[in-house]
């Protein structure tokens, strides 16, 4: 999280956050770090995470965040919401394009390699079954997140 020096600015017309951003504790600081790098108003980061869906349900609210809390545990990745990274980058004076699609359809209408790319990390990487998936119920709010995130007008 330190390795964004004070020092430097306006170098980038592109930063890619793929698949990373759940591993940094201070969200607010990396995109305030993040902002001084972009060249100029035309220039974004780009946002590529998984996020979990807001349980908003009351009757399975504890069971499903115990599921969530499971899974994050179980990665060492924060997964977080759409909603609570959105806001981050909106306090940071950052405007936002988006869209997030839940994890279930991704293969129905989304890329299909990134749904590919998922099963792998679950049933090659994590060495998991179809068993380990029913006791991962979280995995099922899952949502992945596309994102352009640009210095405000």
């Amino acid at each position: 999280e330190n390795i964004i020096s004070d020092k430097y600015s306006g170098w980038f017309e592109r930063i890619i956050l793929r698949e990373s951003l759940g591993n940094y504790h201070d969200r607010k600081k990396i995109f305030t770090n993040l902002k001084k790098l972009l060249l100029d108003k035309s220039s974004f980061i780009y946002i590529k995470t998984l996020t979990f869906s807001p349980v908003k349900s009351k009757k399975n609210r504890n069971f499903l965040v115990k599921k969530q809390t499971d899974m994050i545990d179980f990665w060492n990745y924060n997964f977080s919401t759409t909603e609570n990274i959105l806001n981050d980058l909106k306090d940071n004076g950052l405007r936002v394009k988006y869209k997030d699609i839940n994890i279930l359809f991704l293969s129905l209408f989304y890329n299909f390699e990134d749904f590919i790319n998922l099963l792998k990390i679950v049933f090659v990487d994590l060495d998991l079954g179809i068993y380990d998936l029913f006791k991962m119920v979280g995995f099922y709010s899952l949502n992945l997140l596309n994102a352009k995130v640009y210095l405000e007008l």
